[in-house]
């Protein structure tokens, strides 16, 4: 499975060999309207993204690429 065939917002570039080169370009570009976005998600965030749990705090831009078959949970 290609990295990114479960995706819902990629382009033939991202799912050719090498694509994953136009996904981190992707992202470096999300992460320069970084503030732009998360205040597009409404007031209340800060009191959600504080970084204490599994994301990072509100003013940070971070990812990280995983693996989909390696994901795991508990009740």
């Amino acid at each position: 499975m290609s990295h990114l065939q479960m995706c819902k917002n990629c382009t033939k570039s991202m799912r050719d060999d090498g694509g994953i080169n136009v996904i981190k370009k992707a992202i470096e570009k999300l992460g320069l309207r970084h503030k732009e976005h998360i205040s597009a998600y409404g007031e209340g965030n800060e009191r959600r993204l504080t970084g204490r749990h599994e994301t990072t705090d509100i003013l940070t831009f971070s990812w990280v690429k995983i693996l989909a078959g390696a994901m795991f949970g508990s009740k």
